[in-house]
């Protein structure tokens, strides 16, 4: 969400999607701003605009009821089009509007990223839907980053459905002829029941990812220096998670909205240090050879992960205050 990406996330009736979709757009930095596009309002717009969000909803008519003064899907994503460099959120993908979408998408006309749900079980039952359902052109789909699938699952045989994230895929920018859905997708992340956790894959580990190498270019580092932030915001979303077990409050929006703001404070004070450009390897190379200029790189890999650290405790020390004050006050 950070790094503007479009993302589509996708499951059957129940999986949890348009939850997730809601959570994810706290993951969406607050200078930017969102645009959704809904036939029944389940995004919590009012909420996002209390939070601090520039949120606008714009309603169309339901592909069911087509009655009242909404206007055409079609209508509502050509006029959010027009409105600029925003991030397009879409309550659900599924109708003829979706050729405008990604003809929009494939010239960079569509904002910063776009977002929506899509009812699917799989990464291919997506592509399936889109490309030979929708008419989408194959060439056209690829303006798609990734798609997420939710799964309701029932860990060991139990009657109790949890629902959880059961695969992340990017999509391929190699050019194929007549492409089958398998073509397409390289696997980022799945779900390993045994372990109810999401398990990166080998292409995500190695640091190949297609999508995190887009995204590093966005933001003028490396795609080691991305993977190293990767991992800090996990560890700053494991740290919620286990905190919030104990405190639950710090599950909800408002509070994972601070803590995302306040992550993006300290990210934007270090960058104005100079470390993140300086020391993180993107000013040019000395004209020093040899074991000079390995030493050199080992330090500034040193320096990177120094500076990631020293980022993660400051964050840390604030959550921790922050936990306790909101603690103090529930009393």
């Amino acid at each position: 969400m950070d790094g503007q990406a479009s993302v589509l996330v996708a499951g059957e009736v129940g999986a949890g999607k348009t939850s997730l979709l809601s959570a994810m757009l706290l993951e969406i930095p607050q200078k930017y701003r969102i645009l959704t596009i809904e036939d029944t309002h389940e995004l919590p717009i009012d909420e996002l605009q209390s939070l601090g969000w520039k949120v606008q909803g714009m309603s169309s008519q339901s592909s069911v009821l087509r009655s009242g003064a909404e206007m055409s899907p079609e209508t509502a994503l050509r006029a959010a089009l027009r409105l600029g460099n925003s991030a397009l959120v879409l309550g659900e993908v599924r109708g003829e509007e979706v050729k405008v979408l990604y003809e929009a998408m494939q010239v960079g006309k569509a904002g910063n990223s776009v977002i929506g749900t899509i009812h699917g079980s799989s990464t291919e039952n997506v592509y399936e839907r889109i490309v030979h359902t929708l008419g989408v052109p194959p060439a056209s789909f690829k303006a798609t980053d990734a798609v997420i699938i939710c799964s309701s699952i029932r860990l060991e045989g139990s009657m109790k459905k949890l629902k959880r994230v059961s695969r992340i895929a990017e999509i391929t920018s190699a050019v194929i002829e007549n492409p089958e859905p398998s073509d397409i997708f390289t696997e980022l992340m799945k779900y390993d029941a045994s372990q109810d956790c999401l398990l990166a894959e080998k292409v995500l580990e190695q640091g190949q990812s297609e999508l995190i190498e887009k995204i590093d270019r966005k933001w003028g580092i490396s795609i080691d220096r991305a993977l190293k932030n990767i991992e800090l915001r996990a560890r700053i979303k494991e740290k919620i998670a286990i905190e919030g077990l104990k405190k639950s409050f710090l599950l909800e929006a408002e509070a994972v909205s601070q803590a995302n703001n306040m992550f993006w404070l300290l990210s934007d004070s270090v960058k104005k240090g100079g470390s993140y450009e300086k020391e993180c390897g993107n000013s040019p190379a000395g004209n020093s050879a040899g074991n000079s200029a390995d030493n050199s790189a080992d330090n500034l890999e040193s320096d990177c992960r120094n500076d990631l650290e020293t980022l993660y405790r400051q964050w840390e020390t604030w959550f921790e205050n922050f936990a306790r004050k909101g603690s103090d006050k529930g009393k």
